[in-house]
């Protein structure tokens, strides 16, 4: 049989005309399939996610470690806290941590 649509209703067809266990069986493993599916799906969709939100943190620490990198080095050059502040836009406390 060339037409995979009539071919999968026959096939269907005859598991439905077995006897109710058989179709009990059936049932329960093709749910049992759309289960490991959805599973799967669910678990790439966490993945996917967690990879995002890792990236996201690490360029976020990035560049505040880059940053913070900046207000040493404008530090160690003398120049005031309010410009650091101004130029980074760290808070000034967090600049006179950085200063001790």
């Amino acid at each position: 049989m060339k037409d995979e649509t009539l071919r999968e209703a026959f096939e269907n067809w005859e598991v439905l005309s077995g006897t109710k266990e058989e179709v009990m069986a059936y049932k329960a493993r093709v749910k049992q399939l759309f289960d490991e599916e959805s599973m799967i799906l669910e678990a790439e969709l966490r993945v996917k996610e967690g990879i995002e939100k890792g990236i996201k943190q690490g360029l976020e620490q990035g560049i505040v470690q880059g940053t913070e990198k900046t207000a040493r080095q404008l530090l160690a050059m003398g120049m005031e806290i309010d410009f650091i502040a101004e130029a980074t836009g760290l808070s000034k406390e967090r600049i006179s941590e950085i200063n001790h």
